[in-house]
C-alpha cells in the first residue's frame, strides 16, 4: 500500500519576491513621506485645538520662548511659569469644555470667535505651566517658527497655533523619514514604530514631543547604518547621536538610559591610538551627551 506523503511547504520567497522586498527596502523613505506627511497635516487640520495631551502647558511654553524667555520664572516650589499674553488663556480656555470629553463637538461659533482675539504683548499676566516650562527649547523649535510667522503676517493666536502645528508635523516627519533612510538594519522596524497611530498623533500635535520622538530614531539610525554595513560607527556619527541623545534626555530623563549606546559599536581596533586617547575617544561622545542634560 502505497502512502501519500504531501511534499513539504515551501517556506522562504521565490526571486520575483526578493526583487520586491529590495525595492520596497529602497523606497521605504519616500512610502513613509508619501502616507506620513498627509496624514498629519490632516490630523493637525482635524485635531480640536488643545486636546492633544497637554497642548495648552506645551502652548504656553512655545509662547513664552516665541517672547525669547528660555528660562521660566519660579513663584513657589508648585507654581513656575511666564508673563504671556492674557489672551492666550483665552483662546486655550475657549476650548476647555471639551477636555475629558469625547462626544462633545467643536462648536463652529466658538472657532469663528476665538480667530477674532489678536496676539496683544501687552496686557500680560503671569501663567503657571510648571510640567513644561522645565523643557529646554530644541523641542519647540518648529513650533515657535509657525508662531513667529503668523505673528508676523497678523494671523491671530488660534491662526498662529495651527501654523505651529504644521510646522512641528513637518518637521517632525521630515526628520523621521531621514532616520528611516539612514537606517540599514532594522529598517521596517523603524518604519513601522514612526507609522503607529500614537507617533503620528503626536507628530500633529504642538508639543515637544514629537521632534524629540525623531530625534532619538536619527540618533539610532546611525548605529543602525553602521551594523548593517558591518562598520564601527564614524566619528561625526557618533557626535550627531551624542547631540542629539543630549538634548533628547535633557528634555526627558528617562531616556538618559539610552545614553550608554554612545558606546557601543566603536571598537576602535584599527586605530592607532594609545590605549589611553583611544579609551577617551570612546567615552567622549557619553561626556557630551550627558554633558548637554547635566548643564540643563
Amino acid at each position: 500500500m502505497r502512502l501519500f506523503v504531501p511534499r513539504p511547504l515551501r517556506l522562504g520567497w521565490s526571486w520575483p519576491d526578493l526583487e520586491v522586498g529590495r525595492k520596497l527596502f529602497r523606497l521605504a523613505p519616500i512610502i513613509y513621506l508619501a502616507i506620513s506627511l498627509p496624514t498629519t497635516l490632516f490630523l493637525s487640520t482635524f485635531i480640536p485645538p488643545f486636546q492633544a495631551p497637554d497642548e495648552t502647558n506645551h502652548f504656553r511654553r512655545a509662547v513664552q520662548l516665541l517672547r525669547g524667555q528660555i528660562i521660566g520664572q519660579v513663584h513657589s516650589p508648585v507654581e513656575a511659569g511666564g508673563a504671556l499674553p492674557k489672551n492666550v488663556m483665552r483662546v486655550a480656555e475657549a476650548f476647555d469644555f471639551m477636555i475629558g470629553h469625547s462626544d462633545v463637538k467643536v462648536r463652529p461659533k466658538i472657532t469663528v470667535d476665538t480667530r477674532k482675539i489678536p496676539w496683544d504683548w501687552r496686557a500680560r499676566e503671569f501663567q503657571i505651566f510648571a510640567n513644561t516650562v522645565v523643557y529646554p527649547p530644541i523641542g519647540y523649535i518648529p513650533a515657535v517658527f509657525g508662531l513667529w510667522v503668523g505673528r508676523s503676517l497678523g494671523f491671530g493666536i488660534l491662526d498662529s497655533f495651527y501654523l505651529g502645528r504644521y510646522c512641528s508635523a513637518i518637521a517632525s516627519v521630515l526628520l523621521a523619514g531621514f532616520a528611516i533612510y539612514m537606517a540599514r538594519w532594522g529598517r521596517s522596524i523603524f518604519f513601522v514604530l514612526l507609522s503607529l497611530p500614537m507617533t503620528l498623533y503626536l507628530f500633529a500635535s504642538l508639543t515637544q514631543d514629537a521632534l524629540l520622538i525623531s530625534m532619538t530614531a536619527v540618533a539610532v539610525s546611525f548605529y543602525s547604518r553602521a551594523a548593517g554595513e558591518g562598520r564601527d560607527v564614524y566619528d561625526y556619527e557618533c557626535y550627531l547621536s551624542a547631540l542629539l541623545l543630549g538634548c533628547v534626555w535633557a528634555a526627558r530623563p528617562p531616556y538618559v538610559f539610552l545614553c550608554p549606546i554612545l558606546l557601543s559599536l566603536r571598537s576602535l581596533r584599527s586605530v592607532s591610538l594609545s590605549p589611553s586617547r583611544r579609551l577617551l575617544k570612546k567615552i567622549l561622545p557619553l561626556a557630551i551627551a550627558l554633558g548637554i542634560g547635566g548643564a540643563w
